[in-house]
């Protein structure tokens, strides 16, 4: 049918991870009024994807799941404090954190996001974008509570293979392949060997994310969970806006006929600003971090049909 034609399931991916949030004293024996606490959660996340070729629109729903309150964050940030950031404390307070002891929380996550606009370099073959924008939206219910609107805006050098990963999301990288594939006539592995090619992309990226996070566990603590420290609801701002930009450096395995890469390797580079979230004029504070990644297919499947 005619639906089938043009959505796609992508791959349901699972991760793993580890977040910690530190306040500005992270040594002091008493929690000090005013700052935010100490709160750090390990969690596993799994989330289904869907992609629609005919309303260049991405989906995903997913579901973590996880503990506040371990020791994992304190023993992480104490060793890299001790051993490899010199000068930082390391005996931390991290006995102050929300939900010590370990409690469980969850997020649930529904995201979206659209193609706005692409301008394209060829204008006979349309083979890349030199400038492209996307919208999405993002609702969360759990640890943090809240909806999200971002506005991607990408320039450079962007394929037309991989202009619907504007997201960077995983899950559009590494797309279904026995699921593209049966779209068209390929008779072999080997056909599909020889229609193979590889091309660069290069391009950088501005990502605004206006926010109203309504609840956030890592600030107002865990409900129905008595924490040693939190803020209360008159010192959280929930209006928030994430400032992230950076530059993109891809190798894309293409095929003819399919809309996406068939296999990428990707290394970004990620500058990150975020406006304050406590409404205390001397503990307000914008946060800054930076990230390098780099992101390849770890593992090749056959698969095999009667």
């Amino acid at each position: 049918n005619e639906k089938a034609k043009t959505e796609f399931y992508l791959p349901s991916t699972i991760s793993f991870g580890v977040t910690g949030f530190t306040p500005l004293v992270i040594d002091s024996e008493i929690p000090i009024e005013g700052d935010r606490p100490f709160a750090g959660l390990v969690y596993l996340s799994t989330t289904t994807n869907k992609f629609n070729l005919k309303t260049n629109t991405y989906k995903s729903f997913s579901f973590s799941y996880g503990l506040f309150g371990t020791n994992v964050t304190n023993a992480f940030q104490s060793f890299m404090h001790k051993e490899v950031i010199k000068g930082r404390p390391h005996q931390i307070s991290w006995q102050h954190q929300v939900s010590r002891g370990g409690h469980l929380g969850f997020l649930l996550t529904y995201a979206a996001e659209k193609s706005l606009f692409s301008l394209s370099s060829n204008a006979v073959n349309k083979d890349s974008d030199w400038l492209t924008g996307h919208i999405g939206f993002n609702i969360n219910v759990g640890w943090y509570t809240g909806i999200a609107v971002p506005l991607t805006f990408r320039i450079g050098n962007i394929s037309s293979f991989g202009k619907y990963g504007s997201s960077l999301n995983n899950a559009l990288d590494f797309a279904n392949k026995n699921n593209i594939f049966t779209k068209i006539n390929i008779p072999n592995d080997e056909a599909k060997e020889k229609l193979q090619s590889k091309i660069w992309e290069t391009f950088a990226f501005l990502k605004l994310n206006p926010r109203i996070t309504a609840y956030n566990s890592f600030i107002l603590g865990q409900p129905h969970v008595k924490s040693i420290y939190t803020l209360s609801n008159e010192e959280y701002l929930p209006f928030l806006i994430d400032f992230q930009y950076g530059l993109v450096i891809s190798r894309l395995t293409i095929f003819e006929k399919v809309p996406l890469p068939i296999k990428r390797f990707d290394i970004i580079l990620t500058i990150n600003h975020r406006s304050p979230e406590i409404n205390n004029d001397k503990f307000k504070r914008w946060h800054h971090w930076g990230r390098v990644t780099i992101r390849f297919p770890l593992f090749k499947f056959k698969t095999f049909s009667k």
